[in-house]
């Protein structure tokens, strides 16, 4: 596999070999914009964006969407000063060891994990009752968590409380302004599904950052007989990065900004590849 990390500017394999600079001259492989490709509305975006962060907890799709995200999100602290004193381990839940073992899921147990180190983080004084009740909502793992899910934050964290307002800014709705921009802006140019999806939440003096990076997997435009079987596939990765201000009252900034293009070169001939990379650089160039 092959890739172009647009970050670095540099196109390297997948062994980590660097072997030429993406060109920015009037070469062949320069950067042509192609027609009817429109760019990243930033403006607009943000603006959506916003709107979509002021809806209340019950008509997000907060407890829809953390059961398969929590697995595959990560809390960063950068604060200069870290007043958190109590971690995971120093909070005991009122449920028995039997009964935690009992219900015990990879999935509830990171649902577990972000929400108690996310309080821990920014709002200790409600970290106990989470660590205490948690486990009263999640008796059974083999039935939708939504359901209890839903419930715990209302009743539990607080639908107004700060962890609930970070996770405001971490499920489908509010990157859909982003999501949805990029497939219109690329059209029918560029085929492609999502692929994956991981979540970052840096906790800075003062803002939080969220950062939703996304993997797309390109539709081929024709098919191709293969002469050896297929490892990479071909697709891009971009995140999706919106900061919060330190009262988390508002989203006060959205950023789209493409990582890599990956791809097969046994599957895609050169003159696509090329088509393709000027299609992604023109589709996030803010406008």
């Amino acid at each position: 596999m092959l890739a172009i990390a647009f970050f670095s500017l540099k196109k390297t394999t997948s062994w980590g070999v660097s072997t030429e600079e993406v060109s920015t001259s009037s070469s062949s492989n320069s950067f042509v914009p192609p027609p009817q490709v429109m760019g990243f509305p930033k403006a607009k975006v943000l603006g959506q964006t916003k709107e979509i962060y002021k809806k209340p907890l019950h008509l997000t799709a907060i407890h829809i969407d953390l059961p398969r995200l929590a697995p595959r999100m990560k809390i960063v602290d950068n604060r200069s000063e870290n007043n958190a004193q109590n971690s995971i381990n120093e909070i005991e839940s009122e449920e028995t060891d039997n009964q935690q073992e009992q219900i015990s899921s990879t999935t509830v147990q990171a649902i577990y994990d972000i929400l108690l180190t996310l309080a821990n983080k920014v709002e200790p004084e409600i970290s106990e009752k989470i660590a205490k009740h948690f486990y009263t909502y999640f008796r059974y793992t083999n039935t939708d968590l939504s359901i209890p899910l839903l419930a715990f934050l209302k009743e539990v964290v607080g639908p107004t409380s700060k962890v609930v307002r970070i996770l405001c800014a971490c499920h489908q709705g509010i990157i859909a302004p982003s999501v949805i921009s990029l497939k219109t802006g690329l059209g029918t140019k560029l085929g492609y599904n999502g692929d994956g999806w991981a979540i970052t939440i840096t906790i800075e003096d003062d803002k939080i950052v969220i950062k939703h990076e996304r993997q797309e997997k390109i539709i081929p435009k024709e098919k191709v007989e293969f002469t050896q079987r297929s490892v990479s596939g071909n697709g891009f990765r971009y995140l999706v990065e919106m900061e919060l201000n330190n009262e988390l009252e508002e989203i006060t900034d959205v950023a789209c900004t493409l990582l890599e293009f990956f791809y097969d070169e046994n599957e895609i001939k050169e003159e696509r590849r090329i088509e393709i990379q000027n299609l992604l650089v023109a589709g996030f160039a803010e406008c």
